[in-house]
């Protein structure tokens, strides 16, 4: 953040709340968001879709896992106990705070959500012929 609001590097991705010092004191101009919609503390910076790239959509996510073979029924209580935390206004104070954008989903939602990232990333690869170096 500081090679860039020095000068020392010319354009730089970053998480909202890494930017956002820089940002209010007019260091960083933000170019643009890479999530699916506007970020609600920077309602006039536009998407990157916005902008005509339309497969350039990174998002930031937290997941939480259990050990293969958790029983369903303890993977919905336990699901169940932290959307109730993470709906507690002062979790959700924290999430806006911090520019990030929440959203609840259920065990199903969560699982095609991420198959259709893992999906994606896997195409990506494919396409792009990236390797590992070993």
């Amino acid at each position: 953040m500081t090679d860039a609001a020095s000068g020392q590097v010319q354009l730089v991705s970053a998480f909202y709340s890494e930017a956002a010092p820089f940002i209010a004191t007019g260091k960083l101009i933000p170019l643009g968001v890479f999530g699916a919609t506007r970020l609600p503390l920077l309602p006039n910076v536009p998407t990157m879709k916005e902008q005509g790239l339309k497969d350039l959509e990174l998002q930031s996510y937290t997941v939480y896992a259990v050990p293969a073979g958790t029983p369903v029924a303890t993977q919905r209580k336990l699901n169940a106990a932290i959307l109730k935390a993470a709906n507690h206004p002062d979790v959700m104070d924290k999430v806006k705070t911090a520019g990030g954008v929440y959203f609840d989903m259920n065990l199903e939602e969560i699982q095609i959500w991420q198959k259709k990232i893992q999906s994606r990333w896997n195409n990506i690869v494919q396409e792009t012929s990236i390797k590992l170096d070993k």
